[in-house]
């Protein structure tokens, strides 16, 4: 249909021009009309509710309606998921209730489109560390002056918060005891000068959490000493003002009345203490100094010297430390080989390297050191009367002088782009020029530079661009192309070149999306011309959206990622998967999980549990090695909690006590315990029933044998835990200890008629 409309379109944009040529004087009037419902032509009253073109003729004038139907889009079946906390934003909109819902958005042609949103929201998850001074008041109210975990959960509308904060609270420290100080004639503390007793106080910050730190000082007492110590570099002696000439290192005092200072009785005179730390460095003139080695080649250039032969050779320095002098000495040792490397950079047709370079002894003709291409070589010469070799080498580079580069082109115009250096600056530029007629063309003038050579010399590059520029025609206009696609769309635009275009729309838009876009195409002929066609492709498609779920969490040991892929994470880290299955409209399912996994603590429980009637005894948590720290304990006898520190006192234990510990490590995750306490008479010496066991040690299996019937028995390791479990109902059974390690064991054994017999067992891999 709307290829029938775009050749009756054409057909009567030609209609002005066939009515001018005739004698009838007709008139031609064209109504262009596009709406998202239907339309009524008022020139025939008439109803339209699809694409059209009607005529309509008068006795003086032909009008024409061009209507174009625009597209809607209506979805109610097909949801599109959004995800939040306790709120989502989506189409302008703020949506904090979870359900389905319709929603009515405005498509790229402006007609409105309705779409159904499927909404999901979740609680609110924070766990942070924050460290303070002196106390932390938190967001929904409380103070807390001790470091400690707080773990709270806030309802706040329709969402609930979850707060975990690892709370650290540093002192301040504001009434610090007064330090006391004796000085001499005044004392300096904090860039202020003191000179009485008055008591002074300055606030620090603590290296520990910056917090306020009160430091106070007091001189008490004042000595009426001053001290001075000044540092001496000499040559040999030095002679001070107040003594004699000093020949040795040293420190040397003058005492001197220095003024007066403040003290409880008045004003004092100060004794000032003049010193002097005297370093004396003692000149080197001998040339008896142990010579340096030096190995060279054919010769060694020293304090501006050439030596050529294996001599001590001496020379007189002034020494830094005191301007002493000092004496320094060398011996060489020649290996007669002496090397030279030239790199040359040539824009001519033929480099002579021995014209170019006649300080080199190089032997022969200057013929014989002619290159006219890229070259490295090395010419080794032996000199008979020194014995030394000597290796010169050229390294040779060559420019192009000039090129010619054709071009073909379609278009008003063309921009090529081309090198050229700068000799002013030193780099390298782009140079962009512009043509819009075919032929040769010039791109740079007599006497530009385009390289310079590193000896100075410049070399000069002409380049010239055979143009063949043609402007396009239009040849024809693409059909268009409905399609509903994924993120973007990429298709065949003029299937007689075979190229490819892809759409790319906005990240947020969905729905109608119309594209038109101008193509050139080229014809390239045996004659090395090109012939250029403009086409234009109008694209009219329904983009939609891959299905992304992103979700960070903080889980103990595991998680199970069900809304998404359904597999279990033991490791943190962040994960990117895509679904085998598409969305219902084909697109891709994409999930990210940013994931912290923390483990749940290992603990161990030490002390007495197997006691008589009466006895007392002390729990203990132990966390293993590498565990989180605890941030609280629950000990439980039922549903009661007994204590909430690491350890759990029993006292006067008449019966058999079960115990469950709770331990939360200071990630939240949580580990448990069970313990059985138990209370009874001559554990090893009395027995209730008449049980056999064997082999004890053992190493893998154990035999139970009873004269009476038993219902259970149990093994129990050193710190409480119950590691086998067998249920029975006869009087025998085989327990496997393979999964044990080698230790002690505690065995319980419950007789049918309500008797208990406790035996310790022994296991040996």
């Amino acid at each position: 249909m709307k290829k029938a409309l775009l050749s009756l379109l054409l057909a009567f944009v030609c209609l002005p021009t066939v009515f001018a040529q005739g004698s009838l004087g007709y008139a031609l009037k064209i109504d262009s009309v596009a709406s998202c419902t239907s339309y009524t032509w008022p020139r025939t009253n008439q109803q339209y509710t699809d694409d059209t073109v009607v005529t309509y003729v008068t006795s003086d004038t032909t009008f024409v309606l061009y209507f174009t139907k625009m597209d809607s889009y209506v979805d109610t079946v097909n949801a599109t998921e959004l995800a939040g906390d306790c709120s989502v934003s989506w189409n302008g909109k703020v949506w904090n209730e979870m359900g389905s819902f319709l929603d009515t958005l405005t498509a790229v042609s402006g007609c409105d489109s309705v779409v159904k949103i499927s909404v999901t929201l979740a609680s609110v998850d924070t766990v942070k560390a924050v460290t303070v001074c002196g106390s932390y008041t938190a967001p929904w109210g409380g103070t807390y002056t001790e470091s400690r975990v707080i773990d709270t959960t806030i309802t706040s509308g329709a969402c609930t918060y979850h707060n975990v904060i690892t709370l650290t609270v540093n002192p301040e420290y504001t009434n610090t005891p007064v330090v006391e100080v004796t000085a001499g004639c005044s004392y300096k503390w904090d860039n202020t000068t003191l000179t009485d007793t008055v008591l002074f106080s300055r606030t620090y910050k603590t290296v520990e959490g910056n917090c306020d730190s009160i430091v106070r000082v007091r001189v008490t007492s004042f000595t009426g000493q001053q001290y001075d110590t000044v540092p001496v570099v000499a040559c040999d002696a030095y002679k001070p003002a107040w003594r004699d000439t000093i020949f040795a290192s040293g420190v040397y005092v003058h005492d001197s009345v220095y003024g007066t200072y403040l003290s409880t009785t008045g004003a004092q005179p100060c004794t000032h203490h003049d010193a002097i730390d005297v370093t004396i460095v003692a000149s080197v003139s001998d040339s008896n100094v142990a010579p340096t080695p030096i190995t060279a080649g054919c010769s060694y250039r020293w304090n501006n010297e050439t030596i050529t032969d294996t001599a001590v050779h001496y020379h007189l320095y002034t020494s830094i430390l005191g301007g002493c002098d000092s004496m320094a000495a060398i011996k060489v040792s020649f290996t007669n080989s002496d090397y030279d490397t030239t790199f040359a950079e040539y824009c001519g047709d033929v480099y002579n390297w021995k014209t170019s370079c006649p300080t080199l002894p190089l032997p022969g003709a200057a013929s014989l050191y002619r290159y006219s291409n890229d070259t490295t070589v090395t010419v080794t010469i032996a000199d008979t009367v020194s014995g030394c070799t000597s290796n010169y080498t050229l390294v040779l580079s060559f420019f192009t002088k000039s090129d010619t580069v054709s071009q073909y082109s379609c278009g008003n115009s063309y921009n090529y782009t081309f090198k050229r250096y700068n000799t002013t600056t030193g780099q390298w530029q782009n140079v962009t020029t512009t043509f819009t007629s075919a032929g040769y063309h010039s791109v740079s003038a007599d006497g530009d530079t385009m390289f310079a050579i590193a000896s100075g010399t410049n070399c000069k590059t002409y380049r010239t661009l055979n143009l063949n520029l043609n402007l396009p025609e239009q040849r024809f206009r693409a059909d268009s192309i409905d399609t509903a696609v994924c993120e973007r769309f990429r298709f065949k635009a003029d299937q007689r070149y075979g190229r490819w275009l892809t759409l790319e729309p906005a990240s947020n838009q969905t729905g109608v999306v119309v594209f038109d876009t101008n193509l050139i195409h080229e014809e390239h002929h045996s004659s090395n011309t090109t012939r250029c066609y403009d086409s234009i492709a109008h694209v009219h498609v329904v983009i939609n959206r891959n299905s992304f779920i992103e979700r960070t969490v903080t889980q103990c040991d595991s998680y199970v990622w069900e809304e998404f892929d359904g597999k279990t994470y033991t490791t943190s880290g962040t994960y990117r998967d895509t679904l085998d299955e598409n969305t219902a409209e084909g697109c891709l399912q994409i999930g990210r999980l940013r994931l912290t996994i923390n483990k749940t603590p290992v603990i161990n429980v030490v002390g007495e549990w197997m006691l008589e009637p009466g006895e007392s005894t002390v729990l203990k948590a132990v966390p293993a090695a590498g565990s989180d720290p605890i941030s609280s304990y629950k000990w439980y006898i039922g549903s009661s909690v007994m204590s909430t520190a690491d350890s759990l006192v029993l006292e006067n234990v008449a019966t058999n006590t079960d115990i469950k510990l709770e331990s939360k490590s200071n990630k939240n995750c949580t580990a448990t315990n069970w313990i059985t306490v138990t209370a009874t008479v001559g554990i090893d010496d009395v027995e209730t029933l008449h049980v056999n066991i064997y082999p004890n040690p053992a190493s893998r299996y154990l035999n139970i044998e009873s004269a009476e019937a038993m219902t259970e028995v149990e093994l129990y390791n050193t710190v409480g835990q119950k590691v086998v479990s067998r249920h029975i109902d006869g009087t025998a059974v085989q327990l496997d200890l393979g999964q044990l390690a080698t230790g002690t064991y505690t065995l319980r054994i419950n007789g049918a008629d309500g008797s208990l017999t406790t035996r310790k067992v022994i296991v040996n891999k």
